[in-house]
């Protein structure tokens, strides 16, 4: 099962949970509720957000340098994850 979200991260690291959502394989919309992303020197980025109550964990993630990529992978109960993020 796969599913696509879309992120907005406020300058604080906080996760903006009312314009972040994703949506499931079925079509089906389901919210962001909480989250925060960190973003080291060596940019490498580290977090967690949450979606209808599952913790999604970011595990080893790397940022471009110019901000505009990511990709990583990360983990919930249900197993390991991997993304790729584009900066819109």
């Amino acid at each position: 099962m796969w599913s696509r979200c879309f992120i907005t991260v406020k300058a604080s690291g906080n996760v903006a949970t009312k314009s972040s959502f994703c949506f499931l394989e079925d079509g089906t919309k389901i919210a962001i509720t909480a989250g925060n992303l960190a973003i080291a020197s060596d940019c490498s980025l580290t977090g967690s957000f949450t979606v209808s109550g599952l913790v999604e964990n970011i595990i080893d993630a790397q940022l471009s340098k110019e901000n505009a990529i990511m990709a990583g992978v990360g983990s919930d109960i249900t197993g390991h994850f991997t993304f790729i993020g584009v900066k819109k």
